[in-house]
């Protein structure tokens, strides 16, 4: 049985439509008791969970009704030009997942994010501040092997002021060198002409790029035998300008102590995402790894490693390799849509290697035939609980629970069921809080990715994915015109930067807010209670309201 539900520090992003009719938050809880009560869950959902939940359940309530009463007849073909059109005569305004609604809407949406949001923090730090301080977590809301990263923690401040390859002030200099915390003073598209290594003890807090955020396009960004990095909401899209044999984003040669958190890994031309070769205690969660193209159009080798989270990841549009799995790896709440030959792929190697496969949910695509998850051998132990699979392709979620006997297809010659077990085998320090399928859906589907603006791209993925099996492609392997199949990447808004007088990372308005000095360098530095830097406290903030935040 899958453990309860808690309450997520980023659960803010997974409501993206309006409370406006809740007359308080026990009404929202109970929506959760009427319309996705526990006993189909397995989970019994603690009050905070229901108000969540509830709120998403009157969200989508409210949006269908809405559509139903402004239904024409005949149906308008829909378009961007006149769907905005409709929008303006309307009084309509876009939210942030890309929905018309009122003016109203959009602010009852905000203050319910808000309020959510900051009840959210306020429990991640509670929990905190009872662990041990050698188990404080990378983040509030780190969780698995990968979640006790210090990074660059104690370190220098780095700037990265522009979108140049290489020389002062570029990224790749940025991460040229140990012991740094790396922050952002501009958006947009960085073409990288080669590709670039990563030092040890980093952290790089893509959240605080103005804009629509950092998006690195062209090469691969490596990790080869470093250990204690923190990447959050960055943007990894290989292409066909790379290398034909890498990744977009890579972790290799005796990795560890690594946590990668919101990013979109996309467009690799090997696999989207690699951890090879001996690396261990990695989690990647919260992130999307979708459209592999020429030659393999993969999504992820996983491959002779130890101690592995992955959690609440979107895989999708991929062939294979969903991903594969060869090691000791943790597989919780991800949302596998649209594979091409397989989902979920097994070691298949001579030695005995272990999977904790726990509420996910495998949703068939256009491109998909039905082997969700396959490429077992006897030496793969397999746990598996809560696992569901949607196969219908009939634009509702609606799948049923998977059977052991789904893990092997007759037609999958040379391949053969794992060795099922009773019990999980992995155990992080920092254990992930696994929700149900059904929930690790919705939660996906909102935040999933560098989420905090979402770029055109990641926007028509998601939109692909909700659409339930109706929409999506993947990208042949075969077909050398790569990511110019599904658009190309479009543009990424550079923003304007915030006021930052002492330039510490922190700008001069939160400072303010929060007792801090700006016109003092040094306070970003300083430390919480918890144990944070205050430029950790900030970068927080950007992904959780500022009011939950505490300052020292």
């Amino acid at each position: 049985m899958l453990r309860k539900a808690a309450f997520r520090n980023d659960s803010q992003k997974y409501a993206h439509a309006t409370a406006a009719n809740a007359a308080s938050l026990d009404f929202i809880g109970g929506l959760a008791d009427d319309i996705y009560p526990s006993e189909s869950n397995q989970v019994d959902l603690p009050p905070p969970m229901k108000i969540h939940f509830g709120l998403v359940v009157l969200i989508m309530s409210t949006i269908l009704v809405a559509a139903a009463a402004d239904s024409p007849a005949p149906v308008e073909k829909s378009t961007p030009s006149n769907e905005a059109a409709k929008a303006n005569r309307e009084g309509l305004v876009k939210a942030a997942n890309g929905s018309w609604v009122t003016v109203e809407g959009k602010n009852a949406l905000d203050a319910a994010a808000q309020a959510v949001a900051v009840e959210t923090e306020k429990v991640a730090r509670a929990a905190i501040a009872k662990t041990n301080p050698q188990h404080l977590p990378a983040f509030p809301g780190a969780e698995g092997f990968g979640a006790l990263a210090t990074g660059g923690r104690g370190g220098e401040i780095v700037h990265v002021t522009n979108l140049r390859d290489s020389g002062p002030g570029s990224f790749r200099e940025a991460v040229s060198r140990p012991n740094r915390i790396v922050v952002f003073d501009v958006g947009g598209i960085i073409d990288l002409a080669t590709e670039v290594p990563v030092s040890s003890n980093l952290t790089i807090l893509g959240q605080t790029a103005p804009g629509e955020g950092i998006c690195f396009y062209k090469n691969t960004v490596a990790l080869d035998g470093v250990s204690n990095i923190i990447v959050r909401y960055l943007r990894f899209r290989q292409g066909m300008p790379g290398a034909r044999n890498l990744k977009a984003f890579g972790m290799t040669r005796k990795c560890n102590n690594i946590i990668v958190d919101h990013c979109s890994i996309e467009w690799g031309r090997w696999d989207d995402l690699g951890i090879t070769v001996g690396s261990s205690t990695i989690t990647v969660q919260n992130c999307i790894m979708a459209e592999g193209i020429h030659p393999q159009s993969f999504g992820a080798l996983i491959d002779m490693v130890t101690d592995i989270t992955l959690s609440h990841n979107l895989w999708m549009s991929n062939e294979s390799r969903n991903p594969k799995a060869n090691g000791t790896v943790q597989y919780i709440n991800n949302v596998v849509y649209n594979w091409g030959h397989t989902g979920l792929c097994g070691g298949h190697e001579g030695i005995d290697r272990r999977l904790d496969i726990i509420g996910n949910y495998f949703i068939k695509g256009p491109s998909s035939n039905d082997h969700f998850a396959g490429q077992f051998w006897a030496t793969d132990h397999v746990y598996q609980e809560g696992n569901f699979v949607d196969l219908d392709r009939d634009g509702k979620l609606n799948g049923t629970r998977a059977a052991p006997e789904d893990f092997h297809r007759a037609d999958e010659v040379g391949y053969t069921l794992p060795t099922f077990i009773n019990e999980p085998t992995l155990h992080p320090p920092i254990p992930v809080v696994a929700d149900s399928a059904g929930q690790a859906y919705i939660k996906v589907a909102a935040a999933a990715g560098c989420s905090l603006h979402r770029d055109p791209v990641d926007l028509r993925l998601i939109g692909e994915l909700t659409s339930l099996g109706l929409k999506g492609q993947t990208l042949p392997h075969t077909d050398a015109q790569g990511e110019a199949l599904a658009g190309g990447l479009g543009k990424i808004d550079g923003g304007i930067p915030s006021v930052d007088n002492d330039h510490d990372g922190i700008p001069d308005a939160f400072e303010k807010a929060h007792g801090l000095d700006p016109q003092d360098p040094t306070d970003a530095a300083k430390l919480d209670a918890f144990g944070y830097m205050n430029i950790e406290v900030y970068a927080d903030s950007l992904v959780v309201p500022a009011p939950a935040m505490t300052t020292k």
